[in-house]
């Protein structure tokens, strides 16, 4: 039963962010084209999402032993998937922009 009620809490959780990620977008609508609004918020979460993860990296990397180990091979994993994503993405954007 406490596995089940963690679970509900972590789906109310997640619910809970989209709501406010719905908000905060709507927020900038008024204020912005509605494409840029949107690019904006996406990118505010992706440059958060690098800086979060660089602080973490280095803390593991900080810990040595397994945690250094694990930090190392998490970096190369990001490394190599941004690697065939971002340029991917950049296609996509341009080829939206030519719309």
């Amino acid at each position: 039963m406490g596995i089940a009620l963690l679970a509900a809490a972590g789906g109310c959780l997640v619910l809970g962010a989209g709501a406010a990620s719905t908000t905060v977008l709507r927020v900038l609508e008024t204020m912005l084209p509605r494409r840029l609004a949107a690019a904006g918020l996406t990118a505010g979460y992706l440059v958060t999402a690098v800086l979060l993860g660089r602080v973490g990296l280095a803390r593991l990397r900080a810990a040595g032993g397994p945690s250094a180990r694990l930090a190392d091979d998490v970096r190369d994993m990001v490394a190599g998937t941004a690697g065939r994503v971002l340029p991917a993405g950049a296609e996509a954007a341009r080829d939206e922009l030519d719309r």
